[in-house]
């Protein structure tokens, strides 16, 4: 769930799988990303800071801190969030929601995806992006009646 221009810092996989042989009740991972331009020169040094990145369903419902690119999550979230609704926003936000459920999430304090932000990307990140609030009101309500 990365852009193909998206750089892994080596480690990513070691550290996550790590952290899901050391605590069976994780359901999900999310590893901080530094946001870069398309010279590798730093734009924020950390996706968590400029998101408020944390374990929390109520938190993260009102305010996703999961980044598609920076997720590993157990076949039990895999099998609980597909298929995606068709009204979701974003399909990263909904797994780590249906993770949040599920089990528990955590937040890897350490970047390891350097995230290139240019014009061409297909996703969009911004320190101020959120959603509106109709479209929060639905996955709101969406969530009460599961």
């Amino acid at each position: 769930m990365s852009d193909q221009d998206d750089i892994w810092v080596a480690g990513k996989v070691n550290a996550v799988l790590e952290l899901f042989e050391l605590n069976s009740d994780i359901s999900l991972v999310v590893t901080d990303c530094k946001v870069v331009d398309n010279s590798l020169n730093d734009i924020y040094p950390s996706y968590f800071k400029i998101r408020n990145s944390s374990s929390g369903f109520i938190k993260n419902l009102y305010k996703g801190g999961f980044h598609g690119c920076c997720m590993c999550f157990n076949k039990k979230v895999l099998n609980k969030s597909l298929p995606f609704p068709n009204n979701i926003p974003m399909h990263d936000w909904w797994i780590g929601l249906v993770a949040e459920m599920e089990g528990q999430t955590f937040f890897l304090d350490k970047p390891y995806l350097l995230y290139r932000r240019h014009g061409f990307n297909a996703s969009s990140a911004s320190e101020n992006s959120t959603n509106s609030l109709f479209v929060m009101l639905k996955v709101d309500l969406y969530f009460l009646c599961i």
